[in-house]
């Protein structure tokens, strides 16, 4: 198995990198990102690495499977005016790219669940995603993910890491930790059907303050209503724990 990892360097990627690198020893990874995000992470020295935006790179030929995490991220950005291009330059030209040059291996892509109420630019851009994907390809629609190693600091979870909020809204939000969404993507990985989307969430959606809570994070500041956000977010887990099922008793077997 040689699998291209796009966004390599972004929450979700490295923590898959460290995680397959665990789980998946005898696998090739080949990792590709444009390092433009603002928090600076640490190349894993045991993959192969290509410092270039999708668009720009030379795609490379014989990888087995691609998991497309790339991708410009963000609620509150995508409704500045000057940055709509940007959005839709590395969500759907740069998706639209890795499908038409992959078109007969699995492709896992990341998608989000900004996707049920299509409240912002960014939402849009990941739904149009999901529209022209193709028949080979995968999709994983993440809930709010925290945990592991290295959040982003622009993040709820991070920002309350680094004790850097000033309020706290009532919009509820499926919280979802980084070892379940690596487990889930090495999952469908393995056994994922194509031409799918799968909710990768846990289904319980909680406020800030009680996620804060549960967490021991002891932070008190005014509670606000945040109305161009969705309300509620929660994933349909049913057909993503069907698969983890399958793939505790492949790996236990293998």
């Amino acid at each position: 198995m040689k699998i291209l990892i796009t966004g390599c360097r972004g929450y979700i990627g490295h923590n898959l990198i460290e995680f397959l690198t665990r789980y998946e020893s005898d696998a090739q990874i080949v990792g590709l990102d444009s390092c433009s995000h603002t928090d600076s992470r640490t190349r894993t020295p045991s993959i192969s690495y290509i410092p270039d935006t999708i668009q720009n790179a030379k795609l490379p030929e014989d990888v087995t499977h691609v998991v497309h995490l790339a991708g410009r991220t963000g609620v509150h950005p995508s409704w500045d005016s000057e940055m709509l291009q940007k959005y839709f330059d590395d969500n759907v030209v740069a998706s639209k790219k890795i499908f038409d040059t992959y078109t007969d291996i699995p492709i896992l892509y990341a998608t989000s669940s900004a996707v049920k109420e299509l409240k912002s630019p960014y939402s849009m851009t990941k739904a149009t995603v999901e529209l022209i994907a193709p028949k080979n390809a995968i999709g994983m629609r993440f809930y709010t993910v925290y945990g592991g190693n290295l959040p982003r600091s622009d993040m709820f979870y991070g920002r309350a890491l680094n004790r850097n909020i000033r309020t706290i809204s009532t919009n509820k939000r499926d919280w979802t930790r980084m070892d379940y969404v690596c487990k889930a993507i090495h999952a469908i990985l393995l056994l994922g059907e194509p031409n799918r989307i799968y909710d990768v969430g846990k289904g319980n959606p909680q406020t800030p303050r009680e996620f804060l809570d549960q967490m021991d994070i002891n932070i008190d500041y005014p509670i606000v209503d945040m109305p161009n956000e969705s309300q509620e977010t929660c994933a349909d887990p049913s057909e993503i724990n069907q698969l983890l099922t399958e793939y505790h008793i492949h790996v236990n077997h293998s």
